[in-house]
């Protein structure tokens, strides 16, 4: 019953939020046109979640990114917002290494590739997520320092930030975000890198990209982040994409086995106050890299390189996820996808609910109707063996409405 009344309050808040912002838009996902040649069975589930409003990467790593980006900006009008993940900085991931397979090597065709999205873009809404993972490499490893990856963003932002209905959130590893100490850091290092941005184009961080961490635990860093940045306008993105379950005993980042497809994209987040989106940063489905270090753990699944379509991960995560989960898509069964059931979520579906509800109100209704006839039936017993008495104006026993019984 609470999951009902929690889902129709998230409706309520759907509306109004809807009413005041422009609709999320997306494309057909490129990688799943492809996959669904290759991999029939996953027909039906790749056509439910191709068209939601899925992040778009504008990556010197794929080599259809123009297309990809011209087809997501042809598909969405100028009263939706499209989603673009800016992900092409000189020596990206410099730390595992997966990633930095682009074309981008030094400031100067890094700020030409920049200058080529905004070219496209125009002045259309839109919005900028801002080199996943970029901020929490540089805080923490020297290799970020190293290739400027904030002195590269510094120059960016600006190009970027001119169109006056574009919307950026800096990407900050979530990992960083341990304590109030570090919250501050990560704001001073986002002040700097957004100083030279358009006033009011900076809107916050996005916490989560490519990760499965609960949604619970990326509030509280948001929370914390918010706190220590003082800046009254930020809101932070939890990207959902691949964190519907998440145990307790997992830190692996690498094509983890335990992720699942996650609540869709949406501004509904219920906590206007803190959060702008859940978003789908990254796309179900497709590789975080080869993942065959000696330092990821057995959670690991080995797949192909970054941002290619990983079958096996995209049938576990649809099994796990969800649309499963919520009655809205078969599972498939191909893999084992384990035992654990550690979900956010209720876990039982709606349909599920309702019939218990109702089995609910028919056991009461029931037990009503036998009542009265059991004390008909004592009073009928009572009158036969005792004296005769005056009828007397009992009030008669109703069943009770609806609202009592709830």
């Amino acid at each position: 019953m609470a999951h009902l009344l929690h889902c129709l309050c998230l409706a309520i808040v759907s509306a109004i939020a809807l009413a005041a912002d422009l609709p999320l838009c997306g494309a057909p996902i490129t990688s799943y046109i492809q996959a669904k040649k290759d991999y029939p069975y996953l027909g039906p589930a790749l056509d439910t979640i191709s068209n939601l409003p899925t992040g778009v990467w504008w990556t010197d790593n794929n080599p259809t990114y123009r297309s990809d980006v011209q087809t997501l900006l042809s598909s969405c009008n100028s009263s939706s917002i499209p989603i673009i993940v800016v992900y092409g900085l000189p020596h990206k991931d410099c730390g595992a290494g997966y990633s930095d397979k682009g074309f981008n090597k030094d400031t100067e065709s890094y700020l030409a590739f920049i200058q080529d999205l905004v070219t496209l873009v125009g002045n259309r809404p839109v919005l900028y997520v801002m080199e996943p993972d970029a901020i929490g490499i540089a805080a923490t490893d020297s290799c970020g320092k190293t290739n400027q990856y904030v002195e590269n963003m510094q120059q960016a932002v600006p190009l970027l930030t001119a169109n006056v209905n574009a919307r950026l959130y800096f990407d900050v590893g979530f990992w960083i975000i341990n304590n109030d100490w570090s919250a501050k850091s990560v704001a001073d290092v986002i002040a700097s890198v957004g100083s030279k941005s358009r006033k009011g184009a900076v809107k916050g961080i996005v916490l989560n990209t490519s990760n499965i961490r609960k949604t619970s635990e990326m509030i509280d860093k948001c929370k914390t982040f918010l706190t220590a940045a003082k800046q009254d306008a930020y809101r932070c993105v939890i990207d959902t994409s691949r964190n519907y379950r998440t145990p307790n005993t997992t830190s692996e980042w690498c094509n983890n086995k335990y992720a699942a497809i996650g609540v869709p994209p949406t501004s509904n987040t219920g906590m206007p106050d803190v959060l702008d989106y859940f978003l789908w940063v990254k796309v179900p489905g497709e590789s975080d890299g080869e993942c065959n270090a000696t330092s990821q753990s057995k959670d690991a699944m080995a797949g192909p390189r970054a941002g290619y379509f990983f079958e096996k991960a995209f049938s576990m995560q649809w099994d796990r996820g969800y649309f499963v989960d919520k009655g809205l898509g078969k599972k498939l069964g191909k893999y084992d996808v384990g035992d654990d059931m550690p979900v956010e979520a209720s876990g039982v579906s709606a349909v599920t609910i309702v019939v218990i509800i109702v089995l609910c109100i028919l056991a009461v209704v029931v037990g009503v109707l036998v009542k009265r006839r059991y004390d008909a039936k004592r009073h009928a017993t009572a009158a036969a063996a005792g004296p005769q008495h005056c009828e007397l104006n009992t009030p008669a026993i109703t069943s009770p409405t609806k609202k009592e019984i709830v």
